[in-house]
C-alpha cells in the first residue's frame, strides 16, 4: 500500500537564528490546513537548532529535519527540501519568519480555483526583532498591491512582489523551471519568482500571509552591500531579457529609483522604463484595467527617476552665520 501523500509540502531552510526558530515552527503547526508535511533543512548550522527542531519532530510525525554536511545558502538549503517534497504544492517559510493561522488555506485554494496559476504570494507584516509589529503590512516597493499576474510581470524587471515567506508554488512547475535560483544566492526567491511568472500565471493576495521580522542576523543586515548588488544584476537580466539589448548597471539603479551620477545615466534610465512600457504594451496581452494601472505606474517611475536627478541637480546650501 502507497504512503498517503500530503497536499503541501512546507519547506524551511534553517542556519542558526535558533531564537526565531520555535515562533516559525508554531506558526506552521497552527494552519487551518493540517495536511501537510514539513522539510526542514538545517543548511550548517553552528548554534544548537536541533534543540528546538527535535521537540517538533518528536511530536510530530509530519516534520522532518535533513542535516547539510556541509554549509548550503538559503538557494541550495530550499532546493535540497524540493527534492524530496512529496506534495503537489511547496509553500516556503523562513527561519525567522510567521505564517498567520491560514495562510496555506488561503494559498492552495487559489491554486484549485485557477489552473493556470503557478504561484501564490501575498502580502507581510512587519515586526522588531521581539514580534512586535510597527509597520502594518511590508509590500516591497510603493505599496502597491500587484494584484493580477500582468501587474506582476510588469513590475519584475523593478521589484519582486514579494518576499519567499509568502511563496507557495505547484511543485512540478518550480521543478520545471529549474527550482530556486542559485545563482543569486542573497534574493533566490526574486529570481525564483522571475522563473515562475515565465511558466504561468502568478498572483498575489492583498491579505498578510506572513510576518517578516527585522534583526540584526538577517541578511539585508550581513551582506546588505552584496545583496543589493545581486538585486541590481537580477533587475538588469531581466531588462535585458526583455530588451534584448545591453544595459548599463547604473541605469538600472536610477530606474528603480536609485541616484543617477549624470544626466547621461538618468536620460538611460528614463529610456529604459519607457522601452519596458513599450514592450509590455506590443507584446503582452493587457486587459484594459492592467493596461490603466501598469501606464500609472510608469509614469510614477519616470517621476521618480527625475526627482532623482533633479536632487543631484540642486546646488548646496551654505548655512549663514549666525548674527
Amino acid at each position: 500500500m502507497s504512503e498517503r501523500v500530503p497536499v503541501v509540502s512546507v519547506i524551511m531552510p534553517i542556519y542558526n537564528r535558533v531564537e526565531f526558530l520555535g515562533a516559525s515552527l508554531a506558526s506552521i503547526h497552527r494552519q487551518t490546513c493540517t495536511d501537510f508535511e514539513v522539510i526542514l533543512v538545517d543548511a550548517g548550522s553552528t548554534e544548537p537548532v536541533s534543540s528546538v527542531v527535535n521537540g517538533f519532530i518528536g511530536a510530530d510525525p509530519r516534520f522532518q529535519l535533513i542535516v547539510s554536511p556541509t554549509r548550503l545558502d538559503s538557494a541550495q538549503a530550499r532546493n535540497a527540501a524540493l527534492a524530496v517534497a512529496r506534495a503537489p504544492v511547496v509553500a516556503v517559510l523562513d527561519s525567522d519568519d510567521v505564517m498567520v493561522p491560514n495562510r496555506l488555506e488561503r494559498q492552495l485554494q487559489v491554486l484549485a480555483d485557477e489552473p493556470g496559476v503557478v504561484a501564490v504570494g501575498g502580502g507581510m507584516a512587519t515586526v522588531d526583532e521581539n514580534g512586535l509589529a510597527w509597520i502594518k503590512t511590508k509590500n516591497p516597493g510603493d505599496g502597491r498591491v500587484p494584484d493580477t499576474h500582468e501587474r506582476v510581470h510588469w513590475l519584475l524587471p523593478f521589484r519582486s512582489p514579494t518576499l519567499s515567506s509568502t511563496l507557495t508554488a505547484r511543485t512540478e512547475v518550480l521543478r520545471a523551471v529549474g527550482g530556486f535560483d542559485e545563482t543569486h544566492p542573497l534574493c533566490d526567491d526574486y529570481g525564483t519568482i522571475w522563473r515562475l511568472t515565465e511558466a504561468g500565471g502568478f498572483l498575489m493576495l492583498h491579505d498578510t500571509m506572513s510576518t517578516y521580522r527585522l534583526h540584526s542576523k538577517q541578511v539585508s543586515s550581513t551582506a546588505r552591500g552584496r545583496q543589493a548588488m545581486q538585486v541590481a544584476l537580477l533587475r538588469r537580466s531581466i531588462m535585458m531579457s526583455r530588451l534584448e539589448r545591453a544595459i548599463d548597471l547604473k541605469a538600472v539603479i536610477a530606474a528603480v529609483g536609485g541616484p543617477s551620477p549624470d544626466d547621461a545615466v538618468a536620460e538611460a534610465a528614463e529610456q529604459v522604463c519607457d522601452e519596458l512600457l513599450a514592450w509590455s504594451l506590443a507584446q503582452r496581452h493587457l486587459s484594459d484595467d492592467d493596461r490603466e494601472w501598469i501606464e500609472i505606474d510608469h509614469v510614477q517611475r519616470v517621476n521618480q527617476v527625475r526627482e532623482m536627478a533633479a536632487k543631484r541637480s540642486e546646488p548646496a546650501t551654505t548655512p549663514q552665520p549666525s548674527q
